[in-house]
């Protein structure tokens, strides 16, 4: 695996405190102290984006704030993924109403992307600031792959690593089964005195978020000890580390999933399901906030034999 490049790293941990913090007003002392980085570095780095037009400066305040740059690769950026605009009032509804985080997640280059997110004051922020990014093969991306097409589900199976073996396809099929069933998925957490999750925990608490390599690990970890919760009984209680939902379009598959993160422990089986049917419904809202003349398809709540079931 190539080196991190600490240079890089400290350029866009600049620019995410900054997109975090579009409403304060922060100077080179106040971003030396938040970021853990002496000023004569940052000044560096800082007077570079100036120059290029990726922050501003306010004339009187000297404090910083992001640039004009960023306006086009932006529109650059916008233009390859789903747009969220307009199920963003939908996520801060149901975070607000919930109190909990929301996410909007979509496919690009293999991977799964975090588009957009609502609701935070929740601290391990590394894997919920928008940009990460996670494997799109077993155990992640349920969400998405259960309401997949035949051939576009098996190359989400074929992504695995190590790849799927035959003990392990069925308690996926179960999965996809239990999840078309009810319209949402929830998924497990691994057991708190296991070392991955002890070394998950230390870095979600960091802005760098988690390791690719890390991701790996985990999946395979997930995937070993169960990752999707099938049979939810009320008065029980599971560790579990979010519940997710496709929003279903006009397309062959959903484009986006909405998923909330769970990371505070135990949670009642009662809790995940008025989560996951509360989830659903904002899914259903927001495939009917599709475009005007895109022929919108509602979330089912139960299975169908047409050609999204995965065989």
């Amino acid at each position: 695996m190539p080196r991190r490049s600490n240079t890089t790293a400290r350029v866009v941990a600049v620019m995410e405190f900054l997109a975090g913090h579009t409403g304060e007003a922060l100077g080179l002392s106040e971003l030396s102290r938040e970021l853990g980085i002496n000023k004569a570095t940052l000044l560096s780095i800082i007077s570079t984006l100036l120059d290029d037009g990726w922050l501003l400066q306010h004339p009187t305040t000297r404090c910083y704030s992001l640039g004009p740059t960023l306006i086009g690769a932006g529109a650059a950026a916008l233009a390859r993924f789903p747009d969220t605009g307009p199920i963003r009032p939908l996520m801060d509804r149901f975070a607000a109403e919930y109190d909990v985080g929301c996410v909007a997640v979509a496919v690009a280059e293999g991977q799964l992307v975090l588009l957009s997110r609502s609701g935070f004051g929740d601290p391990l922020h590394g894997l919920a600031r928008s940009g990460v990014q996670m494997p799109f093969a077993p155990p992640f991306g349920l969400a998405l792959s259960a309401w997949y097409p035949p051939d576009r589900f098996d190359a989400w199976v074929a992504a695995a690593n190590p790849p799927v073996g035959s003990e392990e396809m069925p308690r996926l099929r179960d999965g996809v089964a239990a999840a078309r069933s009810r319209g949402f998925v929830v998924g497990l957490d691994l057991p708190p005195d296991h070392e991955l999750a002890q070394q998950l925990r230390a870095q979600r608490l960091e802005t760098a978020g988690i390791s690719a390599e890390l991701f790996v690990h985990l999946g395979q970890a997930l995937r070993r000890h169960g990752y999707h919760l099938d049979d939810i009984r009320p008065a029980a209680s599971y560790r579990v580390n979010h519940i997710s939902v496709p929003i279903l379009g006009p397309q062959p598959g959903p484009e986006i999933a909405l998923m909330v993160p769970l990371y505070h422990g135990e949670q009642t089986g009662e809790r995940l399901i008025k989560l996951g049917t509360g989830l659903a419904a904002v899914a259903q809202e927001a495939a009917r906030a599709a475009p005007p003349g895109a022929r919108r398809r509602p979330l089912r709540a139960g299975p169908r034999q047409d050609d999204t079931n995965p065989r």
